[in-house]
């Protein structure tokens, strides 16, 4: 099984950087060879609605989700 970190190198034409979101999954997008973008997540934790809204407000999650949303395809 290849990593998340492991795809993206592989990826030639990487769509975006590896990030963290909300601090449970970590996220990437990679480009194939014939210019499909795909979504790569890997759960790193799981949380309760709880924990998942106290995180959704810290700046570093507010800004990877601004990242995220405005990233160019």
């Amino acid at each position: 099984m290849i990593s998340t970190r492991g795809l993206i190198r592989f990826s030639r034409r990487p769509g975006s950087d590896l990030l963290s979101v909300i601090g449970r999954d970590t996220a990437g997008r990679v480009r194939d060879p014939f210019g499909n973008l795909w979504w790569i997540q890997t759960r790193l934790e799981n949380l309760d609605e709880a924990e998942m809204t106290r995180r959704a407000q810290l700046p570093e999650y507010v800004e990877a989700m601004n990242y995220v949303q405005g990233a160019k395809l």
